[in-house]
C-alpha cells in the first residue's frame, strides 16, 4: 500500500519517523530517515546529547553484517560509524566543545502549535507563523473567527491585508491577537478588522466551555511569547530572524494573505440551525469581554489606527426567527450590543461598526455561501470588496 507520505510503500522498520505533539495537523511528521540502501532496516533509534543529532542500527535482509549509522536530523545525511554484527543499544555522545548541547533558546518561537488542543489552533498558528512573515508589509489586518476565516479573501483588497482570523474561537482569541501581536508589531497598520461575533461574548475564555485560546495558551509559542512580554520592548534579531525564515511550508494550507487555498464552493445557504441561545448583556462575562474590546479600541487610537467592527452575513432565513444567527443572541439583546458599540464609536473617533449581516438583509445569494453560518470562497472575495470600501473610507 503507497504511503500517502511517502508516496511509495515502505516495510517494517524501514523508515524513522520524527514526530510532533501537531496531532491534527498535516505538521505532525516533521521529518523521516528512510533506510540505507544497502539494508533491510532501522532498529534502536536513539537520541545524542545533542540536539539534531541521532543514532541507530540496521540491519541486512541476511540476518548478519548489522552497521551503526549516525543521523544528522537537520539535513538528513548519514554516516555510517561501525559495522559487525548483533549491534543493539547503541549511544552517541559528542563533544560539547564540537557542537553545542544547549538546545536554542529561541527554539519555541513561533510554535503555537506544540502542543495541539483543536484544530482552530493549527490554523491559528500557521496565520501567526504567516503574520510575523509578513508583519512588515500589512496595512490591514482581519481577526475573527470562522466567519472571517471563510469570508473574507484579502486579495480582493486595495491595500496588504492579512486574515488572522481562525476556526472555533472565543471573543477573547480575537482580542488577544489584536492586543499582544498585531497591534504592537505591524508598523504599516492603518485598519484592523474585527469580527463581532457577538453570539460568543458571554464565554468566559478562562473558564468556559471553550479550549483556552482556542488551544493558543498551552503552546510552547505562547508561553514563549508571553515570557518575553510579547517583545514589546522591541524585536530581538533572533525573532526577526526566525520570523524572516518562516516560509509556506509554516502556514500550510494557506496563501499569502492567510487565505485557505482549498476552494470549497459550500451547499449553500441551507436550513438555518440554532446551536445556542442568548444572554444576558449584564452578564458579568458579557461585560468584560466588552470592556477588553474598549481597551483595544483606546490601544488602537492611540497608535491611530482604525478599527472596523463588523459583523457578517448569515443565513436570510435567520431575518424571521427570533436568534440573530447560528449562535444569537436574540434580536432584543444584538440590539444592546449594538448600542455599546455604537457608544463606543461616538467616544472614539477610531471606531467604527458596520453589520455586514444586516438581519439576514443582504444580498449575498446562495452560491456564495459555504453554508448557513459562512460565505464560500465566491462570497469571500466580493465581502472583500465591501470591507476594502470600508477601508479606503477610513483611512485617509
Amino acid at each position: 500500500q503507497v504511503n500517502a507520505l511517502l508516496g511509495k510503500p515502505y516495510g517494517f522498520h524501514q523508515v524513522i519517523f520524527i514526530c510532533t505533539s501537531k496531532l491534527l495537523t498535516f505538521q505532525h511528521v516533521a521529518k523521516w530517515f528512510e533506510k540505507p540502501a544497502e539494508y533491510d532496516q532501522w532498529d534502536f533509534p536513539k537520541w545524542s546529547n545533542t540536539p539534531g543529532f541521532a543514532i541507530a542500527v540496521t540491519h541486512p535482509a541476511s540476518g548478519t553484517g548489522d552497521a551503526v549509522y549516525i543521523i544528522n536530523c537537520k539535513d538528513s545525511t548519514y554516516l555510517k560509524v561501525a559495522t559487525g554484527n548483533n549491534f543493539s543499544y547503541p549511544a552517541l555522545w559528542i563533544d560539547p566543545l564540537q557542537v553545542s548541547e544547549v538546545n536554542d533558546p529561541y527554539r519555541w518561537f513561533g510554535a503555537y502549535d506544540i502542543p495541539v488542543e483543536c484544530s482552530g489552533q493549527g490554523v491559528l498558528a500557521n496565520k501567526l507563523r504567516l503574520f510575523w512573515h509578513y508583519r512588515e508589509k500589512a496595512v490591514c489586518v482581519a481577526v475573527g473567527s470562522s466567519p472571517i476565516h471563510f469570508g473574507l479573501d484579502p486579495s480582493g483588497m486595495i491595500e496588504p491585508t492579512l486574515n488572522l482570523a481562525t476556526c472555533a474561537a472565543d471573543f477573547f482569541v480575537d482580542i488577544v491577537v489584536a492586543r499582544d501581536y498585531v497591534l504592537p508589531h505591524a508598523p504599516a497598520l492603518k485598519a484592523l478588522v474585527l469580527d463581532l461575533n457577538a453570539g460568543f461574548l458571554d464565554i468566559d475564555d478562562a473558564l468556559g466551555g471553550f479550549v483556552r485560546l482556542d488551544g493558543l495558551y498551552q503552546s510552547k509559542g505562547y508561553e514563549f511569547d508571553t515570557m518575553n512580554n510579547f517583545y514589546r520592548t522591541g524585536l530581538p534579531p533572533q525573532v526577526i530572524a526566525r520570523s524572516s525564515a518562516f516560509s509556506s511550508t509554516d502556514w500550510a494550507g494557506l496563501d499569502s494573505n492567510g487565505c485557505d487555498l482549498y476552494k470549497n464552493p459550500g451547499t449553500g445557504w441551507g436550513t438555518p440551525l440554532f446551536d445556542k441561545g442568548d444572554y444576558d448583556i449584564n452578564n458579568q462575562v458579557v461585560q468584560s469581554n466588552l470592556a477588553c474590546l474598549t481597551a483595544l479600541a483606546d490601544a488602537a487610537a492611540l497608535r491611530k489606527i482604525q478599527l472596523i467592527i463588523v459583523t457578517m452575513p448569515e443565513n436570510p432565513l435567520y431575518d424571521t426567527s427570533v436568534m440573530i444567527g447560528r449562535y444569537g443572541p436574540s434580536r432584543q439583546t444584538f440590539g444592546k450590543v449594538i448600542a455599546r458599540i455604537d457608544s463606543l464609536a461616538q467616544q472614539n473617533a477610531y471606531v467604527h461598526f458596520w453589520d455586514g449581516n444586516n438581519g439576514g438583509h443582504h444580498d449575498f445569494a446562495d452560491s456564495e455561501a459555504l453554508d448557513c453560518s459562512h460565505l464560500n470562497y465566491r462570497g469571500a472575495l466580493r465581502m472583500a470588496g465591501k470591507i476594502d470600501s470600508l477601508v479606503q473610507v477610513y483611512v485617509k
